[in-house]
Order: structure tokens, then sequence, then C-alpha cells
């Protein structure tokens, strides 16, 4: 009985994120590095005229943070990148047409 009640709450919890998905509802701590400080530590990094701890101290943040946001966005954008490069082969690759 316990282990059948164990069962159906360990289901049920596995579903919540699912739900909350759909819902359009997202967990947990708020990120410290938003898009725009992304972007700006790009910019700062990419000018090459601060280091990445000057760089961090001018965005508020601690360096593993800085470091942190940036290879998240860098994974969002090559997943970006794969993604379009999938809906362009895609759309080159002839549908085959049942012949009659």
């Amino acid at each position: 009985m316990l282990a059948a009640r164990r069962r159906s709450a360990s289901s049920i919890r596995h579903l919540a994120p699912s739900t909350a998905m759909m819902r359009a509802r997202v967990g947990g701590r708020p990120l410290k590095m938003s898009l725009e400080k992304v972007a700006r530590a790009r910019e700062l990094m990419a000018a090459g005229e601060l280091n990445a701890d000057e760089v961090a101290a001018t965005l508020k943040v601690a360096r593993r943070t800085l470091f942190r946001g940036l290879a998240n966005a860098r994974a969002h954008d090559q997943l970006i990148d794969k993604v379009q490069e999938v809906q362009r082969e895609s759309r080159q690759t002839p549908t085959a047409r049942p012949q009659t």
C-alpha cells in the first residue's frame, strides 16, 4: 500500500515540470545575468579593454556568474543555430510525391 502510494506520488511529481511549462510558469531562483547583461558582457569582452574581473564588477555579478551566463548564452545560440539549420534543410529537401 505504501509503495503504491509512493509510486503514484512520484509520477505526479514527475509530471509537475511539464505542467508548469504548459502554464508558462518557471520555477527556481531568478537569473542574475539578464539578456541585456549578457549582451553588454559580450561587448566589453570583445572590445578587449576590460578583463573578466572588471567586466563582472561593472555588471555587479560574480566572476563565476559572468562565465556561467556567457556559457548559457553560447549554448542557447548554438541551439538556435542548429534549429535554423534543420529548418533550412527541411525546406530544401523535396517531399516525395506518391506516384499515380
